[in-house]
C-alpha cells in the first residue's frame, strides 16, 4: 500500500455541474460535515444565523478582530437616531406608577428568539399598530446588534407590496437598535399548508376552491418580492412557509430577513439558512451565493406545497444537511400536477445553472400553471364524462356516441386554451379512438372515415378496418338490392290497382256483350253464326290487349305482372283460336264452349303453378263446370258465362287483396 495521491483525491471531489458517483459525493459531505462541526440539535426547521455556528478557532479569531461592519450607506449604529419609545411592558409600568413616555409604546409580546425579542406596540403620534424587534437586554455583542441594523437596512431598501415595510431604525435610550415595522395581522402561510382545515381558510377561501390554486397565488406574491429584492441585489436565503405572512385580507408579506445579504457575499460568512430548505452551494464554503440559491428556496417551498413537508428530511441534522447536499430530484405522486413537479425539480437542481434561471421566471412558470387552470379543468371534466365502450344496444351505442362527441368538444376546448395539455391530447385521440369503433360498430363508414381524417397520424390497421367494413357493406347492400329486385319481380300489388281497373273494364264490356248476344238471340240469332260464337271473345281479347298496351307502365312493370298479362292474354288467345277452328270445323257450340272452358282451367292451373295456390279455386270451377258440361249439355251456354265471369271477379278480387296488403 502505497501513499495516497493528492491529485486522485481531488480528481475524486465533486466539481461544479458534474453528476459524480454516491459513494464520492458521502466522502465529499464527510469532509464538509466535519468542517461545519454544526451541532446535531440544531432543529431542522429554523433558522441557523451566524453566532449559531461553532466556527473554526480561526474564523473566530478573525469575529473576534472585526469592529464596525462597513456598509455602503454609511450608517452605523453610532450614526442611528434616538427613538421615542418605552420598552417596558404595560405591567411593568402600572408596578411602577410611572406614567407612559413616548411616541411607541409596547403593548405585548409578539415572538421571542435566542437573539431577540419581537413587540407589539402603538405609535401614538399615528395611531396605528406596529411592530417592534430589538435585541435581548443582556446581548452586548456587536454582531448580533450589527446583524439587526443590517436586517433594517435591507428591509428598508426593499419598498415592495410582498415586503414587511419598515418604519424607523434607531436605537433607544440604552444604545441598543430598534426595528419599528409594519404590525401584520394574520397568520403564518406554515399553518395554512400543514391544516387544510385552519379557520382562516374560511376568510381567504369562503367559495372553498381549489387549495393548490390558492398556495400558488401566495408563492407567486412571494416570488415578486423576491425578485424585486434581486433587482436591488439582495438575496434572501431564508425562504420557507415559516417566513411567510398572510393578512386578513390575503396580503402577502416575506418576513425575517434576518440573513439576508447584499451581493456580492464576502467569504467566510459561514453557514445560514434553515437545514430543510438548504440549496447546496449555502453548504460548501466556497459555494457562490445569489438569485439562484433564493431560486432554489423558491423550488423548496413549491416541494412543500405539493407535498405537505420541506424537501430535505431526515433522522438528524447530519442527514438532513445531506439530502441537501444531494439534492436528488423528487418522484412526485402522480397527483401532483406534472407541470408543478417538474418546475419543483428543476428550480432544486444541485447544479444551479440547471435551475430556473431567475425568480421572474420562476414566477411566470407557476403563472403559465394558473393559465393552464381552466385548460385541466375542462380536459378533467371532459375524462371523467367519457363512456365505457362496449355496449352493443343500438339504443346504448347512440348514447354513447352523444357523450364521445360532447367529450371531443371538451378536450378540443381545453387544447385550445393550452395546446400543450398532454392529459386534453391524450382525452381527445382516446375519444376519436373510441368514437371511430362505435361509427364502426353502427356501421357508418361515413362517419369512421370522418374520425380518421381529424386524427393526425391514424393507424394503417384503422383505415385497413375501415375499408373492411365498406366492403362489406358494399356487398350486403348488392346482396340487398338483387333480393329487393327479386322480391319486386314477385310482388304482386305492384300495379296492382291498374289491374284491377282493367278486370272492370272488361267485366263492363262483358256484361254488355252478354246483354246484346242475349237480345240477338231473342230475336233470332242463331249461336252457329260466325258473329255469335267469335265476335264476343274477339272484342274482349282486343279490349284486354289494348288495355294492357294503355297500362303497360303499370301492369307490366315487374316479372310477376307480365306473368299474368302474358297467361290471361294467351289464354284468350287459344279459346279465341280455339273457336275459330270449331267454326271452321262444324263443330256444335256447346262442344267449343266445353274446350273454351277446359283452356282457362289449364291457365289458372298454370297459375297455380307459377304465381299463386289461390288461383287453384279457379281452376278446380273450371273443372267442375267443364265436367257439368258433359254431363248436362243443357247448362253449358249458361255454365260458360258463369265460370267466366267468376274468373275475372276472382282476379278482380286477388289483384284488388294484393294491392291493399301493399298499402
Amino acid at each position: 500500500m502505497g501513499e495516497p495521491n493528492p491529485e486522485q483525491e481531488d480528481a475524486e471531489q465533486p466539481q461544479s455541474g458534474e453528476v459524480v458517483p454516491a459513494t464520492a459525493q458521502t466522502r465529499a459531505f464527510a469532509t464538509l460535515w466535519d468542517a461545519l462541526k454544526i451541532d446535531r440539535d440544531i432543529a431542522f426547521d429554523a433558522t441557523i444565523r451566524p453566532t449559531f455556528v461553532a466556527r473554526t478557532e480561526a474564523h473566530e479569531a478573525d469575529q473576534t478582530r472585526r469592529t464596525e461592519p462597513q456598509r455602503e450607506s454609511g450608517i452605523t449604529i453610532a450614526t442611528l437616531p434616538r427613538l421615542s419609545i418605552d420598552l417596558r411592558l404595560p405591567d411593568a409600568r402600572a408596578a411602577l406608577a410611572t406614567e407612559v413616555g413616548g411616541d411607541i409604546v409596547i403593548t405585548g409580546i409578539l415572538g421571542e428568539g435566542g437573539m431577540g425579542r419581537v413587540f407589539s406596540a402603538h405609535q401614538r403620534s399615528l395611531s396605528r399598530e406596529v411592530a417592534v424587534k430589538t435585541v435581548h437586554d443582556h446581548f452586548t455583542r456587536s454582531d448580533i446588534a450589527d446583524a439587526l441594523v443590517t436586517e433594517g437596512l435591507i428591509t428598508g431598501h426593499l419598498e415592495h407590496p410582498n415586503i414587511t415595510p419598515v418604519h424607523q431604525l434607531g436605537i433607544d435610550g440604552r444604545g441598543r437598535p430598534l426595528l419599528v415595522m409594519k404590525r401584520i395581522i394574520g397568520t403564518v402561510w406554515a399553518d395554512l399548508i400543514q391544516n387544510p382545515n385552519h379557520p382562516e381558510w374560511t376568510k381567504l377561501d369562503p367559495k372553498g376552491g381549489d387549495r393548490l390554486q390558492k398556495h400558488i397565488e401566495v408563492l407567486m406574491q412571494v416570488t415578486n418580492g423576491v425578485a424585486f429584492a434581486h433587482s436591488r441585489n439582495v438575496v434572501h436565503r431564508d425562504i420557507k412557509p415559516d417566513n411567510v405572512m398572510i393578512g386578513e385580507f390575503g396580503e402577502t408579506y416575506l418576513c425575517d430577513w434576518g440573513i439576508a445579504a447584499k451581493l456580492p457575499i464576502e467569504e467566510g460568512a459561514g453557514l445560514v439558512g434553515t437545514p430543510s430548505y438548504l440549496a447546496p452551494e449555502m453548504l460548501d464554503p466556497n459555494g457562490e451565493i445569489g438569485p439562484w440559491t433564493d431560486v432554489y428556496l423558491l423550488g423548496g417551498t413549491l416541494h412543500t406545497i405539493l407535498m405537505g413537508t420541506p424537501r430535505h428530511e431526515g433522522t438528524d441534522v447530519k442527514a438532513v444537511l445531506e439530502r441537501a447536499f444531494e439534492s436528488e430530484p423528487v418522484d412526485y405522486p402522480e397527483s401532483v400536477p406534472r407541470e408543478l413537479a417538474e418546475l419543483a425539480n428543476r428550480a432544486t437542481s444541485q447544479d444551479p445553472t440547471a435551475r430556473v434561471q431567475t425568480a421572474f421566471e420562476f414566477r411566470e412558470a407557476l403563472a403559465a400553471y394558473l393559465s393552464h387552470e381552466t385548460s385541466r379543468t375542462l380536459s378533467r371534466a371532459a375524462t371523467e364524462r367519457l363512456p365505457a365502450f362496449g355496449a352493443t344496444a343500438p339504443v346504448e351505442r347512440a348514447e354513447a356516441l352523444r357523450k364521445l362527441i360532447e367529450c371531443r368538444f371538451g378536450f378540443a376546448e381545453a387544447l385550445k386554451a393550452w395546446p400543450e395539455n398532454e392529459e386534453a391530447q391524450v382525452g381527445f385521440e382516446c375519444a376519436m379512438a373510441l368514437q371511430l369503433e362505435l361509427e364502426m360498430a353502427n356501421e357508418n363508414v361515413a362517419g369512421a372515415r370522418s374520425v380518421l381524417a381529424e386524427m393526425e397520424e391514424p393507424d394503417a390497421a384503422l383505415s385497413e378496418r375501415v375499408d373492411a367494413l365498406a366492403k362489406k357493406l358494399a356487398a350486403r347492400s348488392e346482396d340487398a338490392a338483387s333480393l329487393h329486385k327479386i322480391r319486386y319481380e314477385q310482388d304482386a300489388s305492384v300495379g296492382a290497382s291498374a289491374r284491377t281497373m282493367l278486370i272492370l273494364v272488361l267485366l263492363t264490356i262483358g256484361g254488355t256483350m252478354t246483354v246484346v248476344l242475349g237480345g240477338a238471340k231473342l230475336a233470332g240469332a242463331s249461336n252457329e253464326s260466325a258473329i255469335m260464337r267469335i265476335s264476343p271473345l274477339a272484342t274482349i281479347l282486343i279490349a284486354t290487349s289494348l288495355g294492357f298496351w294503355i297500362g303497360r307502365k303499370q301492369l307490366l312493370q315487374n316479372q310477376i305482372g307480365r306473368r299474368m298479362a302474358a297467361l290471361v292474354l294467351g289464354a284468350m288467345t287459344l279459346e279465341l283460336v280455339h273457336r275459330i277452328e270449331g267454326f271452321l270445323a262444324g263443330v256444335p257450340a256447346h262442344q267449343v264452349m266445353l274446350g273454351d272452358t277446359l283452356i282457362p282451367c289449364a291457365a289458372t292451373a298454370a297459375g297455380a303453378l307459377f304465381l299463386s295456390r289461390s288461383w287453384l279455386l279457379p281452376a278446380a270451377a273450371l273443372l267442375a263446370a267443364s265436367i257439368l258440361m258433359l254431363v248436362v249439355p243443357s247448362l253449358t251456354e249458361p255454365l260458360f258465362v258463369a265460370a267466366h265471369m267468376a274468373i275475372f271477379i276472382f282476379i278482380a278480387f286477388v289483384w284488388g287483396k294484393a294491392g291493399k296488403r301493399k298499402n
